[in-house]
């Protein structure tokens, strides 16, 4: 094939990419606006999230490391994606610890 056969066929694929991510989204703030009162549980999680990933943030360093050629910045957001993933997983802990001991009493 040629290289311009496939360098066609890269940016329709990119069109497509992005038109699929804007229809997506597009689509689920329609729902969100039409459902208001279904999607307040859905929006309490989003803000919760978001909530968790800033406190992260703000608690990590932004130490480099230039051996791995990670500078100050992407250090910090490593930092948060790991102290949001430990987060996360005890609060999942706790909750299927907390199902599990709510049903022993019911």
């Amino acid at each position: 094939m040629s290289d311009t056969l496939i360098s066609i066929g890269l940016y329709v694929t990119y069109f497509l990419v992005v038109l699929a991510v804007v229809s997506t989204v597009l689509f689920g703030v329609t729902q969100i606006v039409r459902n208001f009162r279904k999607a307040k549980g859905a929006l309490v999680g989003m803000i919760v999230l978001v909530v968790i990933v800033v406190v992260a943030f703000a608690i990590s360093t932004g130490e480099p490391y230039p051996a791995f050629g990670v500078g100050p910045n992407a250090s910090r957001w490593i930092g948060a994606g790991i102290t949001t993933t430990f987060i996360l997983a005890g609060l999942g802990l706790v909750a299927a610890v907390y199902t599990e001991v709510s049903k022993m009493f019911k």
